[in-house]
């Protein structure tokens, strides 16, 4: 007796009865399969019923096989109410891809006539096949390849957005080395060994004065303009600027009187102690403002240690709006370093973040930034 699958929409007689397979055939075939998995993924009858349905089309073509991984129907198999039962299959048709469907599959990616085609056949090999040996065998051998996994994270669907989260994961398992950030060497003080730290905030030989939050702050041009830490104050000072007039009081806009204080602790010893931690960022900004790029390496490690799923977005932006270049010898600006610190915790953490509205409002740049951190840790086909 023909028993419902979805309705009316397809019918599977039981495995054992002779004629089940030439019904499939006539009501449907594997494509309605597939859509009666995707739709009921949490029904054991259906999806039981399934895979029986497309064991027996594949026993009795194989190129049905390359049918269900071409139109996305591998990763059903591997959902909890089919994955018992599906265990044979899932068996033969790592069998198949591993050799009469590689060179069709292979063709098919290099063509990449068709983008969903592209991507079922990635997703599928993730799937049935060992990570390391994708890369080694050139399945994953260029940054478009991960870029197609990523895209997943751009989708509106929770659902599916957890299941690029799950391939790049799988992905990552290819790597002796896990995604992590490795935090900058702080460098060594910047002026003399004695520094000029007696001279901190010191009005008694002070002769140029800031104003910040209406608050009155001590400096030295001397020590401003022989400092190596920053090229701006030297400018500030220069006796073309209205600043550098005796008795100018040099305003400073946009920054916190204890923040610009922690900035001069730095410029006059080389040393800072950044604390609250809530400090690090807005110092790195000062620090940007002023070309300090010594300081924001400080702030970089600090920002890097307390990342966390609440502060992570603000972190990354301010790690856009930072736009000091690298130093000489460096490969890496302090900002480039905050957003690898960023991405890198996203990754570590993209269960939690791949559903916040954060997440979603960025997803389209967020999806490149971490398809081009995963590339850059995979290991490279010969």
């Amino acid at each position: 007796m023909l028993r419902s699958l979805v309705g009316s929409e397809m019918c599977i007689r039981d495995s054992h009865d002779s004629d089940g397979t030439a019904v499939v055939i006539q009501e449907g075939g594997m494509l309605p399969i597939i859509t009666a998995m995707k739709t009921h993924p949490s029904s054991a009858a259906v999806q039981i019923r399934a895979v029986r349905a497309i064991d027996e089309l594949i026993r009795q073509n194989k190129d049905n096989a390359l049918l269900l991984i071409l139109e996305g129907g591998v990763h059903p198999l591997f959902q909890p109410a089919a994955y018992v039962s599906s265990a044979p299959l899932r068996g033969e048709l790592y069998r198949l891809v591993q050799s009469d469907c590689r060179p069709v599959l292979r063709t098919l990616l290099a063509v990449r006539s068709c983008r969903q085609t592209e991507l079922n056949v990635r997703l599928a090999l993730l799937y049935l096949c060992d990570s390391s040996d994708l890369i080694v065998s050139g399945i994953f051998s260029s940054l478009h390849d991960i870029l197609c996994i990523t895209s997943l994270l751009n989708d509106e669907l929770p659902e599916t957005r957890a299941e690029g989260a799950r391939s790049i994961l799988q992905l990552l398992q290819s790597t002796e080395s896990p995604i992590s950030f490795t935090p900058p060497v702080i460098p060594k003080a910047c002026n003399s060994p004695q520094n000029f730290e007696a001279f901190v905030n010191d009005d008694e030989l002070s002769d140029v004065t800031f104003e910040i939050e209406s608050k009155t702050y001590h400096a030295h041009r001397i020590v401003l303009k022989a400092s190596t830490a920053s090229d701006v104050f030297g400018a500030m000072l220069s006796c073309s600027m209205r600043e550098a007039q005796p008795g100018a009081l040099i305003p400073i806009e946009g920054m916190r009187y204890n923040i610009f204080c922690e900035l001069m602790e730095f410029v006059y010893t080389g040393r800072v102690s950044i604390s609250p931690e809530s400090d690090a960022a807005e110092l790195m900004l000062a620090a940007d403002q002023f070309l300090v790029t010594k300081l924001q390496v400080h702030c970089v490690q600090v920002l890097a240690k307390s990342l966390s799923t609440e502060n992570v977005w603000n972190t990354l932006k301010i790690a856009h709006q930072c736009n000091l270049a690298a130093e000489m010898g460096e490969p890496r600006s302090p900002g480039d370093m905050l957003k690898d610190a960023c991405i890198c915790y996203l990754i570590q953490n993209m269960a939690s973040v791949i559903d916040t509205q954060e997440f979603m409002d960025q997803r389209h740049i967020l999806s490149k930034m971490i398809a081009h951190k995963v590339w850059s840790v995979l290991p490279k086909p010969d």
